[in-house]
């Protein structure tokens, strides 16, 4: 009787094992195809800023703690030039940058950089193609005030082998052509690129709310769908334009992520994240980030 009891304990406690391995193997897999993804225009570093108290050196430092705190492994972000991105990466080394300058207006230009955490992806390829109707060269899209570009990337989860493509834009912010074509072709760009059936990434700052046309070009394709549509779970108190003024509030949403439906977004969210200078409330950016958390369904 004795040794049966202690076999059966025995049996027990084996069980109780195998249980929880199995629990810590699920939750490993369900963690490690989760991914935090940020959009973000981060406003370019202009001495009127500086004049009216946000400054650069001030707001790059906020802007790399809140990457830090929020544990983003993929960001999106806009108005990059060469010396915000310089800037970035001194704070932020632990990301893989990649951009390719528009040549704006006879200038060096925007890069509309995608950051990765270098601990997580590696990049197997990438590229950029102009909002233009030649979109192999530096040219104004249609009726585009800037010269306007979209930068891309395919990357591998080290760990899972996911496979995914981001696309990363800044669309000019005059209304028509300009924002409706430019939508258009982003979509025939992740077609041709990525594939009708890839695992994409659409994020920027698209200059266009949610009841626009170039809008509803996107999300009512068959090929995106705004993440904010996509869950339940949202943090939304503002619109993403904030004008560098904490009590400043506009409803509408012009910085955007998109995901095609291989992706189940968790939860949502753009953080109106603050700081103080000088005893005054500051913003790190004239636009508030959007987040999102998203899950790889087809894991493999």
């Amino acid at each position: 009787m004795l040794l049966k009891n202690f076999y059966r304990k025995n049996l027990v406690l084996k069980f109780k094992l195998i249980l929880q391995i199995v629990f810590c193997f699920l939750f490993a897999v369900n963690f490690a195809n989760a991914y935090n993804v940020a959009t973000w225009n981060i406003r370019i570093n202009v001495q009127e800023d500086s004049n009216n108290g946000d400054v650069w050196e001030n707001r790059s430092k906020v802007i790399a703690q809140m990457v830090k705190f929020y544990d983003f492994d993929i960001i999106g972000i806009q108005e990059d030039y060469r010396k915000e991105i310089k800037s970035l990466k001194m704070l932020l080394p632990d990301f893989r940058f990649v951009g390719f300058p528009n040549h704006e207006n006879g200038f060096t230009g925007s890069h509309n950089s995608i950051l990765i955490n270098a601990d997580k992806f590696i990049i197997l390829d990438s590229g950029m193609f102009y909002l233009a109707p030649v979109d192999s060269v530096p040219q104004l899209g249609w009726n585009a005030h800037y010269i306007r570009s979209c930068t891309w990337i395919k990357i591998q989860d080290k760990k899972t082998l996911n496979e995914m493509w981001v696309f990363n834009t800044h669309i000019d912010y005059m209304k028509g052509d300009a924002q409706e074509k430019s939508a258009l072709l982003i979509l025939d760009k992740i077609r041709a690129i990525a594939g009708p059936n890839s695992n994409s990434i659409l994020m920027g700052d698209c200059n266009f709310n949610e009841h626009s046309e170039g809008y509803k070009i996107l999300s009512e394709s068959s090929l995106l769908d705004d993440s904010f549509d996509r869950t339940a779970l949202k943090l939304v108190t503002s619109g993403t334009l904030n004008r560098f003024d904490p009590n400043y509030y506009h409803p509408e949403r012009i910085d955007h992520i998109f995901v095609t439906r291989q992706f189940n977004v968790k939860k949502y969210g753009i953080l109106t994240d603050s700081y103080w200078y000088q005893g005054r409330q500051k913003l790190p950016s004239d636009h508030y980030p959007v987040f999102v958390q998203i899950e790889y369904q087809d894991a493999k």
